[in-house]
């Protein structure tokens, strides 16, 4: 008996197209539009994939998150070319700890609108984060280099 995965199938076919008719652009969306129903972890995972972890390399930082509304504390650090975060109670010292509601989460994240966002610490630490994040690219290929 024999199974197919489907993802490495569609994979493959998504490859053997791109070789056959070129690499096609994706529509570009705005995330902002999802974010309302994603998960914290999720957003943060979201920043985390565009790190550009060879320029982040020599770069350390954290920032402790607390949303008021939601009863959540997170802590995201970025050390060795990688950013973590992680939910929990305890609370380290950090560079920065940012207290919001999960509104102001979403604005600060998609709009850099920080309204009403207490930050306590080192102001530099967000800039310095964004530094290193990627814009994605829309013409990404999957086989081509």
């Amino acid at each position: 008996m024999r199974s197919e995965c489907a993802t490495w199938r569609n994979c493959f076919l998504s490859g053997a197209w791109e070789l056959r008719n070129g690499i096609k652009p994706t529509a570009v969306t705005a995330a902002a539009g999802m974010a309302p129903a994603m998960t914290t972890t999720q957003l943060f995972d979201s920043i985390a994939i565009r790190i550009d972890g060879a320029r982040a390399w020599d770069t350390t930082l954290s920032i402790n998150w607390d949303p008021t509304d939601v009863g959540e504390h997170y802590r995201m650090e970025l050390s060795n070319g990688a950013l973590v975060h992680f939910p929990g109670t305890a609370r380290s010292a950090a560079g920065l700890t940012v207290t919001l509601t999960r509104p102001q989460l979403l604005r600060l994240l998609f709009a850099g609108d920080h309204t009403g966002v207490e930050f306590s610490g080192d102001p530099a630490v967000p800039s310095t984060l964004l530094e290193f994040t990627d814009t994605p690219d829309p013409r990404l290929p999957l086989v081509t280099p």
